[in-house]
């Protein structure tokens, strides 16, 4: 599966150099995705619209969960936000390495998952 994330350079004047965010699109969602993955770090999903007390929504988004040497960082990527520059690299960094680290579980389920059926598959006759 591929992510796709389309966007347009802007320069904003409150944060210089910008990404407006047009679409996302074939991001999974937190229930298509296995607990290994949603268990670690770094990861990023799609998530469902929320509805905040005030009525306020925020739409549907990817949510990336990433570490660096400052501690875990949470943020979203929304389509049109405008991020700045910096902080949308750093996001889609994560969200490239959380994308090869999916890449690995999911390798390593599909093995455990064939041995199984190797090891159990044929036929057996029992005599009593």
């Amino acid at each position: 599966m591929t992510i796709e994330i389309s966007t347009k350079k802007v320069v904003s004047t409150q944060t210089g150099k910008a990404y407006q965010i047009e679409n996302i699109e074939g991001v999974l969602r937190e229930e298509d995705l296995p607990e290994e993955y949603m268990g670690g770090t770094p990861r990023a999903y799609m998530r469902a619209p929320i509805v905040y007390e005030d009525g306020s929504t925020l739409p549907p988004h990817i949510h990336v969960i990433y570490k660096d040497f400052r501690g875990t960082h949470s943020g979203f990527i929304t389509a049109g936000d405008i991020i700045p520059a910096d902080s949308f690299e750093r996001k889609m960094t994560a969200v490239s390495q959380a994308a090869a680290r999916l890449h690995d579980i999911k390798r390593k389920l599909e093995y455990q998952d064939s041995r199984t059926w190797h090891a159990w598959n044929g036929e057996e006759t029992f005599t009593i």
